[in-house]
Protein backbone atom coordinates (compact mmCIF):
# COMPACT_ATOMS: atom_id res chain seq x y z
CA UNK A 1 0.00 0.00 0.00
CA UNK A 2 1.42 3.28 -0.79
CA UNK A 3 1.30 6.85 1.03
CA UNK A 4 -2.21 7.69 -1.45
CA UNK A 5 -3.96 4.43 -0.64
CA UNK A 6 -3.06 5.18 2.89
CA UNK A 7 -4.36 8.76 2.98
CA UNK A 8 -7.44 7.96 1.46
CA UNK A 9 -8.20 4.38 3.65
CA UNK A 10 -7.88 7.26 6.52
CA UNK A 11 -10.03 9.44 5.46
CA UNK A 12 -12.66 6.46 4.77
CA UNK A 13 -12.61 5.92 8.83
CA UNK A 14 -12.56 9.83 9.72
CA UNK A 15 -15.60 10.02 7.59
CA UNK A 16 -17.76 6.52 8.73
CA UNK A 17 -16.83 7.89 12.08
CA UNK A 18 -18.15 11.43 11.83
CA UNK A 19 -21.18 9.78 10.39
CA UNK A 20 -21.80 6.87 13.01
CA UNK A 21 -20.97 9.94 15.79
CA UNK A 22 -23.56 12.50 13.79
CA UNK A 23 -26.22 9.54 14.15
CA UNK A 24 -25.16 8.46 17.63
CA UNK A 25 -25.53 12.44 18.53
CA UNK A 26 -29.11 12.69 16.50
CA UNK A 27 -30.88 9.51 18.20
CA UNK A 28 -33.38 10.80 20.77
CA UNK A 29 -32.38 10.59 24.16
CA UNK A 30 -34.40 7.90 26.61
CA UNK A 31 -35.78 9.24 29.63
CA UNK A 32 -34.29 7.30 32.06
CA UNK A 33 -35.14 7.59 36.35
CA UNK A 34 -32.47 6.66 39.35
CA UNK A 35 -33.79 6.75 42.69
CA UNK A 36 -31.32 7.13 45.51
CA UNK A 37 -32.39 6.60 49.21
CA UNK A 38 -30.47 6.11 52.69
CA UNK A 39 -31.40 6.27 56.41
CA UNK A 40 -30.74 9.45 58.24
CA UNK A 41 -28.51 7.26 60.72
CA UNK A 42 -27.28 3.83 60.52
CA UNK A 43 -26.39 3.77 64.15
CA UNK A 44 -28.96 3.76 67.20
CA UNK A 45 -28.13 3.72 70.67
CA UNK A 46 -31.27 2.73 72.64
CA UNK A 47 -32.14 1.49 75.93
CA UNK A 48 -33.82 -2.25 76.51
CA UNK A 49 -37.32 -1.05 75.73
CA UNK A 50 -36.90 1.75 73.91
CA UNK A 51 -38.43 1.80 70.01
CA UNK A 52 -36.52 2.88 66.84
CA UNK A 53 -37.77 5.20 64.46
CA UNK A 54 -35.69 5.01 61.09
CA UNK A 55 -36.25 8.60 59.34
CA UNK A 56 -35.04 8.56 55.81
CA UNK A 57 -34.18 10.74 52.43
CA UNK A 58 -35.50 9.37 49.32
CA UNK A 59 -33.94 11.14 46.35
CA UNK A 60 -33.96 11.67 42.44
CA UNK A 61 -30.36 12.26 41.56
CA UNK A 62 -29.52 15.44 39.18
CA UNK A 63 -28.26 12.79 36.67
CA UNK A 64 -32.00 11.56 36.24
CA UNK A 65 -33.79 12.65 32.87
CA UNK A 66 -37.53 12.09 34.53
CA UNK A 67 -39.55 12.89 37.49
CA UNK A 68 -39.78 10.42 40.43
CA UNK A 69 -43.69 10.64 41.04
CA UNK A 70 -44.92 9.57 44.51
CA UNK A 71 -47.82 7.46 42.75
CA UNK A 72 -45.59 5.12 40.83
CA UNK A 73 -43.93 4.15 44.14
CA UNK A 74 -44.46 0.32 44.97
CA UNK A 75 -43.35 0.28 47.94
CA UNK A 76 -40.24 -0.53 50.66
CA UNK A 77 -39.24 -3.87 50.76
CA UNK A 78 -37.51 -5.86 53.89
CA UNK A 79 -34.24 -8.65 52.62
CA UNK A 80 -34.14 -11.71 54.26
CA UNK A 81 -34.60 -11.78 57.99
CA UNK A 82 -32.05 -10.87 59.91
CA UNK A 83 -31.76 -12.52 63.77
CA UNK A 84 -33.04 -8.83 65.96
CA UNK A 85 -34.82 -9.02 68.46
CA UNK A 86 -37.52 -6.40 67.47
CA UNK A 87 -40.01 -6.64 65.48
CA UNK A 88 -40.38 -4.02 62.49
CA UNK A 89 -43.82 -2.04 61.37
CA UNK A 90 -43.42 -0.26 58.04
CA UNK A 91 -44.93 3.43 58.42
CA UNK A 92 -47.61 4.19 55.51
CA UNK A 93 -44.84 4.54 52.00
CA UNK A 94 -47.87 5.19 49.91
CA UNK A 95 -49.18 7.98 51.96
CA UNK A 96 -46.37 9.45 52.71
CA UNK A 97 -45.64 9.53 48.99
CA UNK A 98 -48.97 10.17 47.10
CA UNK A 99 -49.02 13.01 44.39
CA UNK A 100 -45.44 14.00 45.64
CA UNK A 101 -43.32 15.00 42.26
CA UNK A 102 -39.48 14.78 42.77
CA UNK A 103 -38.10 16.51 39.80
CA UNK A 104 -33.72 15.91 38.93
CA UNK A 105 -32.01 16.89 42.35
CA UNK A 106 -34.75 17.40 44.30
CA UNK A 107 -35.67 14.69 47.71
CA UNK A 108 -37.78 14.70 51.24
CA UNK A 109 -37.58 12.96 54.36
CA UNK A 110 -39.77 10.24 55.16
CA UNK A 111 -40.34 7.44 58.10
CA UNK A 112 -39.62 4.44 56.79
CA UNK A 113 -40.96 2.41 59.71
CA UNK A 114 -40.56 1.75 63.76
CA UNK A 115 -38.55 -1.13 65.14
CA UNK A 116 -40.18 -2.39 68.94
CA UNK A 117 -38.33 -4.92 71.23
CA UNK A 118 -40.09 -8.50 71.04
CA UNK A 119 -41.78 -8.87 74.32
CA UNK A 120 -40.92 -5.28 75.45
CA UNK A 121 -37.52 -5.23 75.97
CA UNK A 122 -34.65 -6.20 73.75
CA UNK A 123 -31.12 -7.91 75.86
CA UNK A 124 -28.35 -5.78 75.98
CA UNK A 125 -26.12 -6.40 73.13
CA UNK A 126 -25.25 -5.43 70.05
CA UNK A 127 -27.20 -5.86 66.70
CA UNK A 128 -26.82 -5.72 63.03
CA UNK A 129 -29.60 -5.62 60.37
CA UNK A 130 -29.40 -4.04 56.40
CA UNK A 131 -31.80 -5.41 53.27
CA UNK A 132 -34.62 -2.35 52.88
CA UNK A 133 -34.91 -1.65 49.41
CA UNK A 134 -37.33 1.09 47.55
CA UNK A 135 -39.03 0.42 44.44
CA UNK A 136 -40.83 2.36 42.14
CA UNK A 137 -41.94 2.58 38.13
CA UNK A 138 -40.25 5.07 36.09
CA UNK A 139 -42.19 6.34 32.79
CA UNK A 140 -42.09 3.19 30.43
CA UNK A 141 -43.62 1.11 33.43
CA UNK A 142 -40.13 -0.48 34.36
CA UNK A 143 -39.41 -0.95 37.84
CA UNK A 144 -36.58 0.75 39.29
CA UNK A 145 -35.08 0.33 42.83
CA UNK A 146 -32.32 0.91 45.10
CA UNK A 147 -31.28 -0.96 48.30
CA UNK A 148 -28.46 1.22 50.31
CA UNK A 149 -25.04 -0.56 51.07
CA UNK A 150 -24.81 0.50 54.35
CA UNK A 151 -25.49 -1.65 57.31
CA UNK A 152 -28.04 -0.95 60.78
CA UNK A 153 -26.58 -0.83 63.94
CA UNK A 154 -28.20 -1.09 67.19
CA UNK A 155 -26.66 -0.82 70.67
CA UNK A 156 -28.87 -1.47 72.94
CA UNK A 157 -28.08 -0.50 76.65
CA UNK A 158 -29.88 -1.23 80.18
CA UNK A 159 -32.66 0.62 81.16
CA UNK A 160 -32.35 3.21 83.83
CA UNK A 161 -33.85 1.74 86.52
CA UNK A 162 -32.83 -1.42 85.59
CA UNK A 163 -30.00 -3.92 86.80
CA UNK A 164 -30.01 -3.20 90.55
CA UNK A 165 -29.03 -0.18 90.30
CA UNK A 166 -29.76 1.97 93.59
CA UNK A 167 -31.69 4.89 92.78
CA UNK A 168 -30.26 8.32 93.47
CA UNK A 169 -33.11 9.29 95.98
CA UNK A 170 -32.52 6.37 98.09
CA UNK A 171 -28.41 6.99 97.86
CA UNK A 172 -29.15 10.33 99.33
CA UNK A 173 -31.49 8.93 102.04
CA UNK A 174 -28.84 7.05 103.21
CA UNK A 175 -25.86 9.20 102.88
CA UNK A 176 -28.50 11.51 105.33
CA UNK A 177 -28.66 8.52 107.80
CA UNK A 178 -24.94 8.26 107.72
CA UNK A 179 -24.39 12.02 108.34
CA UNK A 180 -26.93 11.98 111.34
CA UNK A 181 -25.63 8.93 112.90
CA UNK A 182 -22.08 10.50 112.63
CA UNK A 183 -23.94 13.66 114.26
CA UNK A 184 -25.56 12.00 117.21
CA UNK A 185 -22.32 10.31 117.84
CA UNK A 186 -20.25 13.11 117.92
CA UNK A 187 -23.52 14.29 120.64
CA UNK A 188 -23.59 11.68 122.91
CA UNK A 189 -19.52 11.87 123.44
Amino acid sequence: MNLRNTLTLSRGLCGASLLAATLLAAAPARAALYLEWGLDSYEHTVTQSQNILLTARLSNPVYSTEALLGNNILGAFMGPPVDLPYSFSFADILGQFADVVLNPGQSMNFLLGTYSPLGGSAPIDEYFGDGFTIAALNAAGQEVSWTPDRTLRITVLPDENGGGTVPAPASLALLAAGGFGLWMRRRVS
